[in-house]
């Protein structure tokens, strides 16, 4: 994907917008070339509106190779994404999360990254 491409297909006004039937699941793959752009592009805090959603609003979901499944929230900001983007090649793993959810992390200790907000859904 070229930066181009995921501003067209993914942003609006600056933010990564919600996905819809448009745009279904994404895959591992893709959820890393999303971060990639959206921590190199997106001038913003958070990865979503949080004027247009509310900060716990799902984004979009995601699927692993194992079958768990995952939602983004609006409330990711974009540092919390570059932390996530810079340990890509660590294990990913369920964590504990500030409010007692269930949230991914690729920190090597295995700890919760700040306002990453992922969660498993199963």
């Amino acid at each position: 994907m070229k930066p181009q491409e995921y501003i067209d297909r993914f942003t609006r006004n600056g933010y990564h917008m919600l996905h819809n039937e448009t745009h279904p699941e994404v895959n591992k793959k893709l959820l890393l070339t999303i971060v990639y752009f959206a921590i190199r592009l997106l001038k913003n805090k958070t990865l979503g509106n949080l004027e247009k959603h509310q900060g716990n609003k799902p984004l979009f979901k995601f699927k692993t190779s194992e079958n768990r499944q995952f939602k983004i929230h609006a409330d990711t900001t974009i540092e919390a994404l570059t932390e996530f983007y810079q340990n890509k090649e660590n294990v990913w793993q369920v964590t504990m999360g500030p409010k007692g959810g269930n949230v991914l992390t690729n920190r090597e200790n295995g700890t919760y990254i700040p306002c990453l907000y992922i969660y498993l859904i199963r």
